[in-house]
């Protein structure tokens, strides 16, 4: 997954053909986790 970011509170993610739903809802989940404890 490729993340750039737009602004200061958006993402935009793209990934490849073979990323499935259930890996893009894995990665968000991690993206925020992450995001919430740099903000913390």
């Amino acid at each position: 997954m490729l993340l750039s970011a737009f602004g200061e509170f958006r993402l935009r993610a793209v990934t490849h053909l073979e990323v499935s739903m259930d890996d893009a809802m894995v990665a968000a989940e991690v993206i925020r986790k992450v995001a919430r404890a740099v903000a913390a």
